[in-house]
């Protein structure tokens, strides 16, 4: 809600500048789109069974990630510099409310926010269903058996997001 907000206040202040939501969203056409270079350079065979679901996602969205960074520099007269912004949540539990947190996740997710958590312990498995990412499987919730595979793991998703920016 306050990324929507900000959004319509900077639009009323100036129409000439992107807005940050702008710039998230720019940003996250621009990572998926190098994703789905990097995934057509890997053999089929090679991906892994959440790499061919996510490729199948990116193919189905290309043209609109394509489209949404042509209107946007057609819109102001510098490039947009796209931003990637990143939630993390680290938990030793599941959520009193997961349908609750899901409803939160799918609308930070649409606007382009990447929502990744890490559940730490026996009661953290909960992680990997609250924070599922049917669109991208690679990323959302990552359990921890303990403390030592919480650095291991955080390691592993940010990865996949840095090396896109």
């Amino acid at each position: 809600a306050e990324l929507i907000e900000e959004h319509r206040q900077q639009k009323v202040a100036s129409a000439s500048t992107p807005t940050n939501l702008e710039r998230i969203q720019a940003g996250f056409c621009i990572r998926e789109l190098k994703n789905l270079q990097e995934l057509e350079e890997k053999a089929e065979e090679d991906r892994t069974r959440e790499e061919k679901k996510y490729y199948k996602n990116l193919v189905k969205n290309k043209a609109g990630f394509e489209k949404f960074l042509d209107d946007i520099s057609m819109k102001y007269a510098e490039p947009v510099e796209g931003i990637i912004e990143v939630i993390e949540v680290t938990t030793d539990g599941g959520s009193n409310s997961p349908s609750r947190v899901q409803g939160i996740i799918e609308k930070l997710r649409a606007l382009g926010v990447i929502v990744i958590a890490y559940g730490i312990g026996e009661d953290g498995k909960a992680v990997k269903s609250t924070y599922a990412n049917e669109y991208n499987p690679m990323e959302g919730g990552h359990y921890c058996l303990n403390l030592l595979a919480y650095p291991r793991e955080k390691l592993k998703a940010w990865e996949r997001i840095l090396d896109k920016v």
